[in-house]
């Protein structure tokens, strides 16, 4: 018996930029086996554990692209005792900086100003594990990382766009009348 693939078609090419700007992404934790929770991935300078997202443009002309974004979460204490003092700092700076990107993912996802400090916001950026990032939806900007030795150009979350910023709005906007528009589409009279 012979195998046939023409009817699969050609290979798409996986590797296209989308061009820079805001776009509404979903998340996708990458589950790994470390951290706190055993949700986090173990990088590979040895301390860094972080949370691993594939992030998927969920509206408009590229929708379907994925670009994946690594946050610094937590440090192996183990690993890190063995380092200088400057060493250590720096990677302490990197979960610092790590927590503030996750917390504007919420921000971002659940509308929350980052100025809000209401017990409704402090509730929303509470969470039991780095599986509440699975599935939430949110705005970032999107940039082009230039090609490197041996790594080809890629896409990267610049930031996270919160309703502080004026972009927040106008994106959420578009999203609202796309949803209205598929809903009225979806009526049959």
């Amino acid at each position: 018996m012979g195998i046939n693939v023409h009817d699969a078609g050609p290979q798409k090419d996986g590797y296209s930029l989308i061009p820079p700007g805001v776009y509404r992404l979903r998340a996708r934790v990458i589950a790994g086996d470390a951290g706190s929770d055993g949700n986090l991935l173990r990088a590979k300078n040895g301390p860094s554990l972080g949370l691993k997202l594939e992030c998927t443009v969920i509206e408009g002309e590229h929708h379907g692209k994925k670009v994946w974004d690594w946050i610094t979460c937590e440090l192996d204490e183990g690993a890190l005792a063995a380092l200088t003092v400057d060493k250590r700092e720096n990677f302490l700076t990197a979960v610092r900086l790590g927590r503030k990107r996750l917390r504007a993912i919420l921000d971002s996802a659940y509308n929350i100003d980052p100025s809000d400090n209401s017990e409704a916001a402090r509730a929303k950026h509470d969470f039991d594990d780095y599986m509440a990032f699975n599935g939430l939806m949110f705005y970032a900007q999107i940039e082009e990382r230039a090609a490197t030795n041996s790594y080809k150009a890629s896409n990267t979350i610049d930031f996270i766009v919160t309703p502080d910023d004026p972009e927040y709005q106008k994106q959420a906007k578009k999203t609202a009348l796309a949803l209205q528009k598929d809903l009225d589409d979806a009526l049959p009279f």
